[in-house]
């Protein structure tokens, strides 16, 4: 790397090794043989965000477009190669069902 004159950018986006077991790559889990997932890093934005919106009291019309347009952009362009197992649906459950946990356990 040195001779190229390349250095990395951070340590923890480094990864050196088989990738067997998968990896991540620009927000979707690249596993061999199986469609792509949203990585969890994904995911953890995607609920921060749709906390966010929550918590500045948007209505729920807006909180499901945002996941709509979410899912979108995570299905978008890649033509078949994106798990679209549960749909939007299946987004829409889990980040209401966190967030009502997380709720109930504030209270």
């Amino acid at each position: 790397m040195r001779q190229l004159k390349l250095t990395l950018h951070k340590k923890q986006k480094c990864f050196i090794g088989k990738t067997e077991t998968g990896f991540d790559f620009l927000g979707y889990q690249v596993c061999p043989h199986q469609r792509l997932h949203p990585s969890a890093e994904s995911i953890k934005r995607l609920t921060i965000r749709y906390r966010r919106l929550y918590e500045q009291g948007v209505s729920l019309q807006r909180l499901r477009q945002y996941v709509v347009r979410w899912c979108c952009w995570f299905w978008g362009g890649l033509q078949g190669r994106v798990s679209r197992a549960g749909g939007e649906q299946k987004y829409w459950g889990v980040l209401n069902a966190t967030w009502q946990i997380s709720q109930s356990n504030t209270h």
